[in-house]
């Protein structure tokens, strides 16, 4: 079973090499602890940035799942895992989480995106938005580059006032 799949490049404008990786991890710890370690391998092996994207089939915390039990020590794993891959968990805009049961009775953060530290020098205002779930279970989500200048505009302000002798007056 394909557990990823990465496409090697490089980005145009900035001349940095990019991995994108799509994963689907399993749901057991042991597969997770494969499927990591092989990943850990391919950042290893090759300079650049990465980006590892989709289901990891793990929480990092207990606020990101609701209504079924909370693995710590599953989570610990995950968590180790990001450390040690000095990766960056991008923060994901509308809807907490990305997965649900077909009843809408168990919620949980599944999908995310992984970035590794070089591809943050390059694109420092990574952001993810949750899109809204249309058939399946998971909700698609979006990486997005997007930087906001809100240095201020240089402005002059008049305000004028009418004297009694009929002269504006500058204030």
């Amino acid at each position: 079973m394909v557990r990823s799949f990465w496409v090697e490049g490089v980005w145009v404008s900035s001349g940095l090499e990019v991995v994108l990786v799509s994963v689907y991890a399993p749901q057991g710890n042991e597969g997770k602890r494969q499927i990591w370690g092989e990943l850990g391998q391919l950042m290893n092996s090759c300079s650049g940035g990465y980006v590892l994207m989709g289901d990891f089939n793990e929480v990092r915390d207990e606020s990101e799942r609701m209504g079924s039990q909370f693995h710590p020590a599953s989570a610990r794993l995950f968590n180790q895992f990001i450390e040690d891959a000095n990766l960056f968990d991008i923060a994901l805009g509308g809807p907490r989480f990305t997965w649900s049961d077909k009843w809408g009775s168990k919620f949980r953060k599944l999908d995310r995106f992984l970035v590794s530290e070089g591809l943050l020098a390059f694109f420092p205002h990574l952001s993810g938005l949750v899109l809204e779930k249309k058939i399946l279970n998971h909700r698609p989500i979006i990486l997005l580059e997007h930087s906001v200048d809100y240095d201020p505009k240089p402005f002059q302000f008049f305000h004028s006032l009418f004297n009694h002798e009929g002269l504006d007056e500058v204030v």
